[in-house]
């Protein structure tokens, strides 16, 4: 085995030897290891962080072999979690690598304590439920919390450390901060917008839209000025609502998408209205496309949020560099990415 310091030689040039120390005293789980929290470990098992638990109650199978390079063909039928561990050790044997075969929503409901062991955790793929109720026993744990997804061509990346700065979970959720998003449009889009209004209503006589100092952004965020990534912040929460009412997420079996995409739809208009932006709207683009992903988890979307995932792990551990504070949306259709502090 090579020596630590010809082994982890460029990283050190990065973040020195106090922040490697820091990486190989600490102790990782991660829940789900399909592509996306693959991908996130990958990169931390190289970097030589000290130890891992991986969570996953499922079995590999065939379309597994297709998005995630941690398994094969021998793998199929066997637990992903025993089959991505080890292939994790294999990269780097001087990380403890274990594994645990359950799944993470049920350790999540009936042994809350069990995460109150780990430096951090990576929770990737959980619907907004589940993610809810693991914020609430991370920070009571004191135990950094980052959650990582990939859904088609989107994904998000948020942190959740018990510090003022950040926002609870569930606060985002039920009640995002609306006048942060004005600073999402440039000075030159905002003021072209509220040109369109004044002239929309200078148009239509007794107009129900309003036009003062306080103009509300909401009502227009999703008719095409470029808010793809507020867009998918919604629905990334629509289709887990979605799964909730109907079992599955739209798009995610064969036949029925013109009715997945309807009930999609009624469903993102229903959350905008429980957040309080009644009248708002989404593209039917964007509906289609999120109906068209089917909830899949494609490689290179899983890959770019698994390193953005694992970056900001480092700089937690290390407590070097600035963490984001906020939610990162990736959007793979245009190649863009925004990060929302909402």
């Amino acid at each position: 085995m090579a020596e630590p310091k010809t082994k982890y030689d460029r990283q050190l040039r990065i973040w020195g030897e106090q922040g490697q120390a820091a990486l190989e005293k600490a102790s990782m789980c991660l829940l789900n290891c399909g592509p996306t929290g693959s991908e996130t470990l990958k990169n931390l098992v190289l970097g030589g962080v000290g130890s891992i638990t991986v969570i996953d109650g499922s079995k590999v199978e065939l379309g597994d072999l297709g998005n995630n390079f941690l398994v094969d063909e021998s793998s199929i039928g066997q637990s992903k979690a025993k089959c991505v561990c080890a292939s994790l050790q294999e990269l780097n044997d001087a990380v403890k690598a274990k594994f645990i075969e359950e799944y993470p929503e049920t350790l999540i409901e009936t042994n809350p304590s069990f995460f109150s062991q780990f430096t951090l955790v990576i929770a990737t793929q959980l619907v907004e439920d589940s993610m809810i109720k693991l914020n609430r026993i991370c920070r009571e744990a004191n135990v950094m919390l980052i959650f990582a997804r990939s859904y088609g061509l989107t994904g998000f990346v948020r942190i959740s450390l018990k510090v003022c700065r950040y926002r609870l979970l569930e606060e985002e959720f039920n009640s995002p901060i609306q006048p942060e998003l004005q600073k999402y449009l440039t000075d030159e889009d905002y003021r072209y917008i509220r040109y369109l209004v004044f002239k929309f209503i200078q148009d239509r006589p007794g107009s129900p839209l309003w036009m003062n100092t306080t103009f509300p952004i909401f009502p227009l965020l999703f008719g095409g000025w470029g808010f793809v990534a507020m867009g998918f912040y919604i629905l990334l929460q629509s289709v887990d609502r979605f799964a909730a009412n109907y079992n599955s997420f739209p798009g995610q079996f064969d036949g029925g998408m013109d009715e997945d995409i309807s009930r999609l739809k009624t469903t993102a208009v229903s959350l905008l209205s429980d957040l309080g932006c009644n009248g708002s709207t989404l593209t039917e683009d964007l509906i289609n496309e999120m109906c068209r992903f089917g909830a899949a988890e494609l490689h290179a979307v899983a890959a770019f949020i698994g390193g953005i995932a694992a970056q900001e792990v480092i700089k937690l551990i290390t407590k070097q560099f600035i963490p984001m504070s906020g939610t990162f949306i990736f959007n793979g259709i245009d190649h863009k990415s925004q990060l929302l502090s909402l």
